[in-house]
């Protein structure tokens, strides 16, 4: 039985063992928004690209007129780097830039799979991780190399060779998958619908914290130029069109030039017909709109769900801004969640009376059971 060497060469690569720890810890307490489907095609890619770079190495030993058996054999660090002295130099200037070209794919795929810094860096932990096992996995299957987690491998050439035994990266991409996969959110739809529009309750879990600040938070800052009520106005002539495709484009230029402003990702949006009947045990509610935190979609139903005539202006463009606050909440607080909180309410309606053009009234609160808050409609729209 080969030794077990728990350190690996240069002394740093051992750090790598605490990013996914870190991570972690860090995921636990904000969330990850990354769902089980887009967990899937990222390692369908890095499955893919790991076998591809196990090819790499089979066409360089052939190159190099190596075998599996000259692998085999750097059980030891020494042997490693003898293997390693084998390689000309022009060969080894070739598998730098392969390394550095792989490390750009896997960073170009994170930027894409997320739409915050922690989703990107945790899209990328997951690809690499999986990109490293697969490679593994693609070189016993074509080499039968490695014969043992024993076995020495040189990991990188960037920016100085790396070394260590096999289980050394197996083990860091393991605890990486493992850190994203418990850290992943299965986050619901943030919606809006009559009967869920002015109550909540405090979560007594590690959320907490985050929700008293959405609560507290009642201000929202506000563009001083005219480009959002301009682009409302646009929706406005778009529904009296009728025409879910003509409103959808109106709606995504008020979304762009509101995510401008607050320097967040765009949001997509859907405009979709006949709202939606939810039926309840002593009721039935309609669905106005929602908010997908993983995809950063909004939803938004122009129609009534009985008469299916197109929905008001002011409730349309209120329903808008509504699920864009959850987007802010996300995107521009930081936010773990998004809730209806007091101060959410109060910030979605800055936003729209902004937006409208509309005078800003003041919302009035009553306490109900259970630690929530409802809104007095009835003082809030005589204005006291």
């Amino acid at each position: 039985m080969r030794d077990l060497h728990l350190y690996a060469q240069p002394w740093w690569v051992n750090l790598l063992l605490l990013a996914p720890a870190i991570s972690y810890a860090h995921w636990r307490r904000t969330g990850l928004l990354l769902n089980g489907r887009k967990l899937a095609i990222l390692a369908l890619f890095a499955a893919s690209f790991g076998f591809v770079e196990a090819v790499v190495v089979v066409y360089l030993r052939g190159a190099l007129v190596a075998t599996p058996a000259q692998q085999s054999s750097a059980s030891t660090y020494q042997q490693a780097l003898s293997f390693l002295a084998q390689i000309p130099q022009d060969l080894r200037t070739i598998e730098v830039c392969r390394e550095a070209a792989t490390m750009l794919m896997l960073i170009s795929v994170a930027l894409i799979a997320g739409s915050a810094a922690k989703e990107r860096w945790a899209a990328f932990l997951w690809t690499f991780a999986v990109w490293d096992i697969s490679y593994y996995i693609g070189l016993w299957a074509t080499l039968r190399w490695p014969a043992s987690l024993y076995d020495y491998d040189v990991l990188f050439l960037i920016p100085v060779p790396w070394f260590a035994q096999v289980w050394f990266p197996i083990l860091v991409s393991t605890l990486a998958m493992l850190g994203v996969a418990l850290s992943s959110s299965s986050a619901p739809l943030h919606d809006r619908g009559l009967g869920f529009r002015s109550r909540y309750a405090p979560p007594r879990d590690r959320d907490r914290t985050g929700f008293l600040e959405s609560d507290r938070l009642k201000t929202l800052d506000l563009p001083e130029d005219g480009l959002l009520p301009a682009a409302a106005q646009s929706i406005e002539a778009a529904m009296q069109a009728g025409k879910t495709a003509t409103v959808r484009l109106a709606c995504l230029e008020f979304l762009e030039q509101a995510s401008k402003f607050y320097k967040v990702p765009i949001c997509g949006v859907r405009v979709l017909a006949a709202r939606p009947l939810r039926v309840h045990e002593h009721s039935t509610t309609e669905l106005f709109g929602d908010y997908d935190p993983q995809t950063t979609v909004i939803r938004l139903w122009m129609r009534t769900a009985v008469r299916k005539a197109v929905t008001s202006y002011g409730t349309f463009l209120s329903t808008l801004c509504h699920e864009f606050c959850h987007h802010l909440d996300f995107h521009l607080f930081r936010f773990p969640d998004s809730w209806h909180t007091r101060g959410f309410y109060e910030r979605t309606a800055d936003l729209y009376h902004h937006v409208r053009g509309t005078p800003r009234k003041r919302l009035f609160w009553v306490p109900v059971s259970g630690g929530r808050w409802s809104i007095d409609w009835q003082r809030t729209r005589r204005g006291g």
